[in-house]
């Protein structure tokens, strides 16, 4: 006699599956010719189902690992291009550090929005509110209208367009509007067709 292991999936007649793990032997009489076949098998469904979720669990953490190095890396590299401009753009170490500070913080801002949810994107109109109020800018006082229709950002674009905002806001605080009691800042963008592609039309008065 000899024996071959046998696992794999069945199917019953109720249309349910199976798994079953089992060994099969050769029966032979004294003569040694072949006779027919014993099966023994043991159900092992549960714990097939178990090692398969378990594997695919480990597939998608893999998954996960990989998107997060890939958000590190692309996170590590604006930071990197923010400190380099930065410094390009500063006249002094003071101003270097409120700047460089500044920026990550808007950056910061934006990806803490990206954890909360990735794969939904990040609303303009709270980025640009959110860019506003760290400034101390509020709607309805020196801000007179954040208006248009709703745009949602991928992660990139956001921290771009967030960085964005960031600028526009401080140099306002700076020179612009923000500067005097008296100053007021309307915003508003549209979503525009040009060649078949969907552009952001953004304005800040």
């Amino acid at each position: 006699t000899g024996t071959a292991p046998d696992m794999r999936w069945h199917v019953r007649k109720d249309g349910s599956r199976v798994f079953i793990e089992g060994s099969v032997w050769a029966l032979h009489d004294a003569a040694g010719r072949f006779r027919g076949t014993m099966k023994i098998g043991q159900d092992i469904t549960e714990r097939r189902k178990s090692e398969e979720a378990l594997k695919a669990s480990e597939n998608q953490a893999k998954l996960l690992v990989a998107e997060l190095q890939h958000r590190v890396r692309n996170t590590l590299a604006v930071v990197r291009s923010i400190a380099q401009r930065t410094a390009a753009s500063s006249e002094s170490v003071d101003g270097y550090a409120m700047h460089l500070e500044g920026r990550i913080a808007a950056y910061a801002r934006v990806q803490a929005a990206v954890t909360r949810d990735p794969t939904a994107g990040i609303d303009l109109a709270m980025l640009v509110a959110d860019e506003l109020l760290a400034h101390a800018a509020h709607e309805g006082e020196q801000v007179e209208s954040i208006t248009g229709p709703g745009v949602r950002l991928q992660p990139k674009a956001a921290g771009t367009v967030g960085l964005a905002m960031h600028e526009l806001a401080t140099n306002s605080v700076k020179y612009g509007a923000l500067s005097s009691q008296n100053g007021r800042i309307k915003i508003e963008w549209t979503v525009s067709e040009a060649q078949g592609v969907p552009h952001l039309v953004f304005e800040w008065i």
